[in-house]
C-alpha cells in the first residue's frame, strides 16, 4: 500500500512536508497524468546497472588496467571532500534550499571520475553489441512491464530520465522484456557514448560521451523536468535517490520506490504526520498540489484511471 507524503509549496525555497498512511483513494477521482517520468537505476531496475555498463569494457578488454575500483575511489574521494567543504561553508543539508545548494556543486564531483575514465580510455573501441550482450544481467522490478502496458492503453507517454552512461543497455533490456519501442511512447534521456568509424566499416565508442546530452546530477534532472513541464501539464515522477528529489518536488506527483535511499533524506528534512488530505488540491501555479508517495509499480498503476 502507498504511504503518502504531501508537500505544500509556500515559497520558492520553503516547503512544508507532511506524512500519513493513505491508499490510492486519496484521489477523489481517477487521475491521468499527461506524462510519466521515471529514473532507471534502482527505480525501474532492482539494482544499479552502471556497474554492468562498466563491466562491458572489462569483458571486451580483459587486460585493461586500472580496475573499476580505481575510478570509484576517485569519485568517493571527490565526494567526501566536497561534502566536508560544504558543511564547513554552508552547514547541514537540512532543508530543500540547502539540498538544492548542495546539488548545484555536484557536477564537478561527478566529472572527476568521468574525466578519469575518459583519459584512461576505458570505453574505447566498444560496439553496440558489446553493451547489448549485457542486457540479460539487468533485473527489472516487479510489475513495471505491466505498468508500461497500462500507460500504453491510456496513451500516457513515458520518459526514462537517467544519469546512466548509455541508452543501449536500457533499450535492449526493455526489448528483451517484451516492450516494443517502436509502438510504445517511451523516450529515453540519458548520457550517450560517442561513436566513430574504426576504419574497418564498424562504429565503435571513442571513449568519450556526446556533448548534446548531459544528465549527471540532480540539477540536470531538475532542468530536464522543467523543460518537460512546458509541454505536459500533469507530471508523475518516479525515483529512488537524492538525484531524483528536486525533480520529484517539481513534478505534480512524485513516487519514491519502496526502500529508496531518498526516504531517509525526506525524514531529515522534517516530515510532519497529518491525515487531512483527501483531494489533490492546487498549488501556487494552479496545478495539482505536490504529493510524494512511496510504493512499487503495482501501487503506482493503481493511481492511474
Amino acid at each position: 500500500m502507498l504511504r503518502a507524503r504531501t508537500v505544500v509549496r509556500k515559497s520558492p525555497r520553503n516547503w512544508i512536508m507532511s506524512s500519513s498512511n493513505f491508499s490510492s483513494k486519496i484521489f477523489k477521482s481517477s487521475w491521468k497524468p499527461s506524462l510519466v517520468v521515471a529514473d532507471w537505476d534502482e527505480t525501474i531496475t532492482l539494482n544499479d546497472t552502471i556497474g554492468i555498463v562498466a563491466e562491458t569494457a572489462y569483458i571486451a578488454k580483459r587486460n585493461f588496467s586500472p580496475s573499476f575500483d580505481h575510478f570509484s575511489r576517485i569519485y568517493m574521494d571527490a565526494y567526501s571532500r566536497y561534502l566536508s567543504d560544504f558543511k564547513k561553508k554552508s552547514g547541514e543539508r537540512n532543508s530543500i534550499a540547502q539540498e538544492e545548494l548542495f546539488q548545484q556543486g555536484m557536477k564537478s564531483v561527478e566529472m572527476t571520475s568521468i574525466d578519469a575514465i575518459t583519459k584512461a580510455g576505458l570505453f574505447t573501441g566498444l560496439t553496440e553489441e558489446n553493451f547489448k550482450d549485457q542486457a540479460s544481467k539487468v533485473q527489472i522490478r516487479p510489475n513495471f512491464i505491466e505498468f508500461v502496458g497500462k500507460c500504453k492503453e491510456l496513451a500516457i507517454p513515458i520518459v526514462i530520465l537517467s544519469i546512466n552512461w548509455t541508452s543501449i543497455l536500457i533499450k535492449e533490456t526493455l526489448v528483451q522484456h517484451g516492450i516494443n519501442l517502436d509502438s510504445s511512447d517511451i523516450r529515453i534521456i540519458v548520457n550517450e557514448f560517442e561513436f566513430e568509424e574504426d576504419g574497418k566499416g564498424h562504429k565503435v565508442t571513442s571513449g568519450s560521451w556526446r556533448n548534446d546530452v548531459s544528465v549527471r546530477t540532480a540539477i540536470d534532472k531538475l532542468d530536464f523536468l522543467k523543460s518537460l513541464k512546458a509541454s505536459y501539464k500533469e507530471i508523475l515522477y518516479v525515483g529512488d535517490s537524492t538525484t531524483d528529489l528536486l525533480a520529484m518536488l517539481e513534478s505534480n506527483v512524485g513516487v519514491v520506490m519502496s526502500g529508496g535511499s531518498v526516504l531517509k533524506v525526506l525524514d531529515t528534512l522534517g516530515i510532519e504526520c497529518t491525515s487531512d488530505f483527501i483531494s489533490l488540491g492546487t498549488n501556487s501555479s494552479g496545478t495539482s498540489c505536490q504529493r510524494l508517495l512511496t510504493g512499487g509499480w503495482k501501487d503506482i498503476s493503481s493511481l492511474l484511471e
